[in-house]
């Protein structure tokens, strides 16, 4: 019977200890102030995407996260899994992925490998409410209105200017300018020809089409 009581103690002992341990590690990350806008212009890629496997690589002994990416906001992909490494593996602020759950994530190709962390943003979808300004519309969706854009400029007599400014419109991935002007820290641009799209640009990019 003292055996019994003994090992029970013993588990529940080792059980709090654990318990206590996991909590001082969640306390103890400290990643920087959480600015999904400076997140969005460090990182190489940003995406959402399901979990498809988490495996540990037996060359590198890192853990290896598969995506299946969904919509992608920032840098093209060849196909439609990334896989990467949690920059802070091993350390208080790793991130417990888990497969079939979603994420928003922003990577970095960094000393050769895709790395990710949750000190740059990358956080499960449902906490990246606040994130959406920040990372604006998805590549799919821009890919689609440029299309909408495209027809809408068939059969005017303005229709090579319409055209144009599409192209240049895409190239620089903008969005055509909102009816209440553009948002913050962004400027009107347009090419010099009659028919052309208006679209918001960053203030500080230094080429201009209206100039």
């Amino acid at each position: 019977m003292r055996r019994i009581i003994w090992i029970a103690f013993v588990f529940l002992t080792s059980l709090g200890s654990y318990a206590q341990a996991a909590a001082s590690s969640a306390t103890d990350c400290q990643c920087p102030p959480d600015v999904p806008k400076d997140h969005m212009d460090q990182a190489t890629y940003v995406f959402n995407g399901e979990v498809w496997n988490v495996e540990m690589d037996r060359k590198t002994h890192h853990t290896v996260i598969t995506f299946d990416v969904d919509e992608t906001f920032k840098g093209q992909f060849r196909d439609s899994r990334m896989e990467m490494s949690d920059n802070e593996e091993g350390k208080p602020c790793a991130t417990d992925f888990h497969e079939g759950e979603s994420y928003l994530v922003y990577a970095k190709w960094l000393w050769g490998s895709m790395l990710t962390s949750r000190c740059w943003g990358t956080k499960r979808i449902q906490e990246a409410g606040k994130d959406a300004g920040a990372v604006g519309v998805s590549g799919e969706m821009k890919a689609k209105f440029y299309d909408k854009l495209r027809v809408l400029c068939m059969g005017r007599r303005d229709t090579p200017c319409c055209l144009s400014s599409l192209k240049a419109m895409r190239a620089g991935n903008y969005l055509p300018q909102p009816e209440q002007g553009c948002p913050d820290e962004t400027i009107p641009d347009r090419l010099r020809c009659a028919g052309s799209y208006v679209w918001c640009m960053p203030t500080l990019e230094q080429h201009r089409h209206n100039q």
